[in-house]
């Protein structure tokens, strides 16, 4: 990296620990990643205000999947079915004490 300030250098790290890529090969912001999970570790406020935004999430991804189930709109049902996919794969980096 190029960044002569610490500050800077940091600020880039933190951004790119939460850049990942997704099952279809794109680049995502992973929000709830590792690299979230260790820039949100320290901040006890920030990080109750998340978990108790998690179930929600998961609640508006499942309900918006039914929705286009139900209406028969399969590329938007599969898209949701990614977003649950994912929110799986990751909660075990935000179960209490991890």
């Amino acid at each position: 990296m190029l960044f002569r300030s610490p500050y800077l250098r940091g600020m880039a790290e933190a951004c790119e620990s939460i850049i990942a890529e997704d099952s279809d090969r794109k680049k995502i912001i992973d929000y709830m990643g590792v690299g979230m999970a260790s820039i949100m570790e320290d901040d006890v406020t920030l990080r109750a205000q998340f978990l108790e935004l998690l179930p929600r999430i998961l609640n508006f991804f499942e309900d918006e999947k039914q929705k286009w189930d139900s209406e028969e709109k399969e590329e938007l049902s599969e898209r949701y079915q990614c977003a649950i996919d994912y929110y799986k794969s990751r909660i075990y980096l935000w179960n209490e004490g991890a």
